[in-house]
């Protein structure tokens, strides 16, 4: 027996529907007084209990108020005899915002031959506990919009209510290939990260797990380190600048390499989605913005459903190699490293691990993108063998 939906939605006080948006994105770009207006853009609300299917409806925007709700699939069944299957996407928790997408037509078509039917189907929300969502009217949210004047409120809702978030994420080079119902799917799981101006989105050398897309707003690249000219700027934007800064202790200078800016439908961080290595860059708003996040476990539940790791992987190759071919290394002037990305693999290498031997035949060479090494070799000394540390290497990206 499938899961009971949840009641209808029902009228909500104004003043507990501010408190409620008090706790999303819209709050940094919002006055108290423009919250109130915006406020009555959501002017009913969707209790749903433990197990229900939320009855949300094509083309509206929601925001969860209380409690937590599962995002699932339903993959159709094959056969007729048995019964379609569920798998988990995401969780989303109060202040997350629930897109949904027109998709009556993609149904249509899912359902015209059998080999369609084998599509993913659409987007299941299931409470996890008792959870309210707050239901937004889409005609009251345009004439919000047609009234203000301020670019910020109107771009930053804007790109949440209306944009076109599948079309930032097929501009991602490993989801450019991917059909329309699975871009539509991992744009319902993403989550919203507003930041004032000038604040920090994540430091170079700290651990990372989300990918962003900027919505709305700059927010700038930079590094700390120049190893030799070779650093891999995590972003879709190029392009470098040196400048100075102080130190931590405020007496060194330090060199500061400004990557890139990136404006709306750039991205960064997608390493960390696939490697775990701490981040290679900083990153820092120069205004008040507005990103999509795709967190790294949400991003595997997606895999499972849309298999493209080694497309991901491919994508990442080209680009480190397309950086490594304007450093100069001597050994590899004069080869044209992009036309040897399908021979390139990527490794992880855990702590304390063998990469060779002293003895083996060599048959590739290694390039470290990040992390440190240590070199080894035996040395004969008055017929007495012996180790001795020939060189140790630390290098973020070669």
């Amino acid at each position: 027996m499938g899961a009971a939906f949840s009641a209808r939605p029902a009228k909500i006080p104004v003043e507990e529907c501010m408190q409620y948006l008090r706790k999303t994105p819209f709050f940094l770009y919002l006055s108290d007084e423009t919250l109130q207006e915006f406020a009555l853009c959501f002017p009913t609300a969707i209790k749903v209990n433990a197990d229900q299917i939320a009855q949300l409806q094509s083309g509206n925007n929601y925001v969860v108020a209380k409690g937590e709700l599962d995002l699932s699939t339903l993959i159709p069944a094959t056969n007729p005899s048995k019964i379609d299957t569920k798998r988990y996407l995401c969780k989303k928790k109060p202040g997350d915002i629930i897109n949904t997408d027109e998709t009556k037509n993609d149904a249509v078509q899912q359902m015209s031959t059998p080999k369609l039917k084998n599509y993913i189907d659409n987007i299941v929300t299931i409470g996890c506990s008792k959870s309210l969502i707050l239901c937004g009217d889409s005609f009251m949210l345009s004439k919000f919009l047609e009234s203000k004047s301020n670019a910020d409120v109107k771009e930053s809702i804007k790109a949440i209510t209306k944009s076109h978030i599948t079309d930032y994420l097929s501009r991602i080079p490993f989801l450019s290939n991917i059909k329309e119902s699975h871009l539509r799917m991992l744009a319902a799981m993403g989550h919203y990260e507003a930041k004032g101006a000038n604040e920090v989105v994540f430091n170079e050398g700290t651990e990372g797990s989300k990918l962003y897309i900027v919505l709305h707003g700059v927010a700038s690249v930079s590094t700390q380190k120049d190893v030799s000219g070779i650093k891999t700027s995590e972003s879709s934007n190029g392009g470098s600048e040196l400048c100075n800064a102080n130190s931590a202790d405020g007496n060194e200078p330090i060199d500061i390499i400004l990557i890139a800016d990136l404006k709306n439908g750039d991205y960064f961080g997608e390493t960390a989605l696939m490697i775990d290595v701490p981040r290679t860059t900083t990153v820092k708003t120069k205004q008040k913005s507005l990103f999509l996040v795709l967190d790294k476990n949400d991003f595997e539940n997606f895999l499972m459903v849309c298999p493209i790791k080694e497309s991901m992987l491919q994508v990442m190759t080209d680009r480190m190699l397309s950086k490594l071919s304007s450093i100069g290394i001597p050994f590899l002037v004069g080869i044209e490293l992009t036309s040897l990305s399908t021979s390139v693999e990527m490794h992880e290498v855990p702590k304390d691990s063998i990469i060779f031997n002293e003895g083996d035949v060599g048959d590739r060479f290694y390039i470290i993108f990040y992390g440190e090494v240590k070199v080894e070799a035996k040395k004969v000394q008055e017929g007495i063998s012996s180790d001795a540390e020939v060189t140790s290497t630390e290098d973020e990206n070669g």
